[in-house]
């Protein structure tokens, strides 16, 4: 299990999503002052949040049904560009509240477990082509 490399892939990038939960996302200067954002203060980012850390552990333990492993990948990836779009929609909102708004350094997190999952993907279909070939020998 842990010695495939997609499920290094998918622990990295249920790493990556706990600090995504952890570190600031954005930066909202207001009158008030500077507010950093995390995302734990909003419930769409938490709720995308748990949710992929959640799916990308259950993945790993799908090694055995490699085409499952890899729809639930699938969906994974979705969801994550589902939570980028919404970080892009709600830094829109910020910026037409007439705030100052920059983006901190949490945002990068999703971009980076984009690839992550795309290269788990990449890898279960390598470990499913390997597979097909050797039951073509027997």
């Amino acid at each position: 299990m842990i010695q495939r490399i997609q499920s290094v892939y998918l622990l990295l990038s249920s790493l990556f999503f706990t600090f995504f939960l952890l570190f600031p996302v954005f930066k909202v200067t207001t009158e008030a002052g500077v507010i950093a954002e995390k995302a734990m203060e909003n419930t769409y980012f938490f709720v995308l949040a748990v949710i992929l850390v959640v799916g990308c552990l259950g993945n790993v333990f799908l090694y055995k049904n490699r085409v499952l492993q890899k729809n639930v990948g699938w969906l994974l990836f979705v969801l994550n560009l589902f939570l980028a779009g919404i970080m892009g929609y709600h830094f829109y909102l910020e910026q037409r509240a007439e705030n100052m708004v920059s983006i901190s350094f949490g945002a990068i997190f999703p971009i980076i477990t984009l690839v992550l999952i795309l290269l788990a993907i990449y890898n279960i279909n390598k470990d499913e082509k390997l597979v097909r070939s050797l039951d073509r020998l027997r």
